[in-house]
């Protein structure tokens, strides 16, 4: 995959000491004005599994600035690793994924 189309982030989570555990994450999008659906269509990885497969935030919503959240349960130890792809084979930066928000809360 050409470094253009990946996007990772670290997220730590707990500290060294910390065995972790199980949290909820939250992911938050809102399409940009003027985006189409099949315009920016993306894969999400967290910590290397997909959790979202040729995701479109417009063909979710159905129209861009709405809010749209996805929700999952993992378990994490000390750090999260978020990833997104583009499904796009241009450097586009309209092509490109977005994400507007993320919550990462730990399970009781």
């Amino acid at each position: 995959t050409p470094a253009w189309r990946q996007h990772t982030a670290t997220i730590p989570i707990a500290e060294e000491d910390k065995s972790g555990g199980t949290f909820n994450v939250r992911l938050g999008f809102s399409a940009l004005p003027g985006d189409q659906p099949g315009q920016r269509v993306f894969d999400v990885k967290l910590n290397g599994q997909t959790v979202l497969k040729d995701f479109d935030i417009i063909k979710e919503t159905g129209q861009p600035d709405r809010a749209l959240w996805k929700e999952f349960t993992i378990p994490l130890k000390k750090q999260l690793i978020l990833s997104m792809a583009a499904k796009s084979a241009t450097a586009d930066v309209k092509q490109m994924p977005l994400i507007n928000a993320l919550q990462v809360l730990r399970n009781p």
